[in-house]
């Protein structure tokens, strides 16, 4: 393979509302020399991750960073036999990199390692056993978790899925059998694990399966045909969509993507037509899910590797990319950027890494008229909601900008909540209150400024 306490902050990706103004993707700098797997925003900056030696003309290891004007080196990099890096995410403060690798740095580092901003780190005594590499990163309950295709993680036995407390790494149950994981994401409490896989805790899971802090358990029947690929788990719509090279969902026919509403399968309309590959990628921004791949087709209209979904119908995303396909989807500073093995879109010369302009603004928030109050807004992280019509207990739930779950809490009144994500990365989100018989109070906005 290539490749929801219960105050809410939702992604940022999942509620931005743009209009395109566009219809070319645009370079990014002179682009990379080779492609790009992995995209995350951190302090500020957006990181690429992948195969390649050259990031704007400057030389760099396998992973670099664009500050929006230039490109420039994240210390010495990734580097080993043929590394590549896969993942990328931010945790506690740090960004996290997981791939193919024996060093970062300079330093032993097997397969994942962690930069702070100034160094490059190991992570324990990493990710290992024969073939070994980590594909996906994602934050839940408070740790790390990394998936791929591995024996062991700081020593201890954890088959293809790890969770790291920022000291230690524990197995999540029996883990997952087979080839392992190639995608992660969050939603609802609950952890979602794609691949190419049978078993999950022991228990049949055809390709996708669900951890909930304590036990693993299958969606329905899952996805037969073959397996979720790539970043190919993604929320929307209080939906979970999977895409990879699957044809059929919970026994419906499919074509390569799906929707579980948490009780059954369905398929997304006429689904895709692939052409090189399967789907590879996806997020959400612009009040749309979007998709990348080696896709030609998407509900029987062309769209060169790259489509957005709106809930109703498919749409190509402007030119999309003549060669090859996309790995990564990421927004950083409103605007769409794709990563891949593309050198082109329409007339437009990308060179693995391009961005789709004007993703601008921030869907209306449902707020309850003087119920809610956050402050200090902005903030380094750490602040206080006050609601004027609670009482009883209230829940929280934290999502990061890729609707993945960070933060949770519970608290017997309602009135005030002190919040802290002073690990979380600059950026705004989206805050819920609900009431203790799980009733939404209200929502609003927040931004985290350091």
């Amino acid at each position: 393979m290539k490749k929801l306490l219960v105050i809410t902050l939702f992604s940022l990706c999942s509620l931005i509302d743009a209009t395109v103004s566009a219809q070319n993707w645009n370079p990014v700098g002179s682009g990379m020399n080779a492609d790009v797997d992995a995209l995350a925003v951190y302090n500020g900056d957006l990181y690429a991750g992948g195969y390649f030696t050259l990031a704007g003309g400057v030389s760099v290891n396998n992973i670099a960073q664009w500050n929006g004007s230039g490109w420039s080196v994240v210390g010495t990099g990734i580097t080993g036999a043929n590394a590549l890096v896969y993942a990328l995410a931010v945790y506690n403060g740090n960004l996290y990199a997981g791939g193919q690798f024996t060093t970062a740095g300079g330093n032993a580092a097997t397969n994942i390692a962690m930069w702070n901003g100034t160094a490059w780190s190991a992570v324990g005594s990493g990710i290992t056993g024969a073939g070994s590499y980590v594909y996906a990163l994602t934050v839940y309950n408070g740790s790390l978790i990394a998936g791929g295709y591995f024996a062991t993680a700081g020593g201890n036995p954890a088959s293809n899925i790890a969770a790291w407390n920022g000291t230690t790494w524990t197995a999540l149950g029996s883990g997952i059998n087979a080839n392992g994981i190639a995608s992660l994401t969050v939603f609802d409490s609950v952890l979602y694990a794609g691949g190419q896989f049978t078993t999950a805790g022991g228990n049949p899971a055809a390709n996708i399966a669900q951890w909930n802090g304590s036990t693993w358990s299958a969606l329905g029947t899952g996805l037969t045909g073959s397996f979720v690929d790539g970043n190919c788990l993604a929320i929307y719509k209080h939906a979970l969509y999977a895409a990879g090279y699957f044809d059929t969902a919970g026994g419906v026919k499919a074509n390569y993507v799906a929707s579980w509403n948490g009780t059954k399968w369905d398929s997304v309309l006429s689904g895709f037509q692939l052409g090189w590959g399967a789907p590879r990628a996806m997020t959400v921004a612009n009040g749309q899910l979007y998709v990348g791949g080696g896709m030609s087709k998407a509900g029987g209209m062309n769209i060169n590797n790259m489509a957005s979904w709106n809930g109703t119908k498919w749409d190509s995303v402007g030119s999309g990319f003549q060669d090859t396909g996309v790995y990564a989807l990421c927004v950083y500073n409103s605007e769409l950027y794709a990563g891949g093995i593309f050198e082109s879109s329409g007339s437009t010369t990308t060179d693995y890494i391009a961005r789709w302009n004007h993703i601008t603004g921030i869907n209306n928030i449902n707020e309850i008229a003087n119920s809610l109050d956050a402050y200090p807004n902005p903030s380094r992280g750490q602040l206080t909601i006050k609601s004027a019509v609670a009482s009883g207990k209230s829940s929280v739930k934290v999502y990061n900008v890729l609707g993945e779950q960070v933060y949770s809490q519970l608290s017997t009144s309602n009135a005030e909540v002190s919040v802290n994500l002073s690990s979380q990365p600059n950026g705004v989100y989206l805050y819920r209150v609900f009431g203790d018989s799980g009733n939404l109070i209200g929502e609003g906005k927040l931004m985290i400024q350091k």
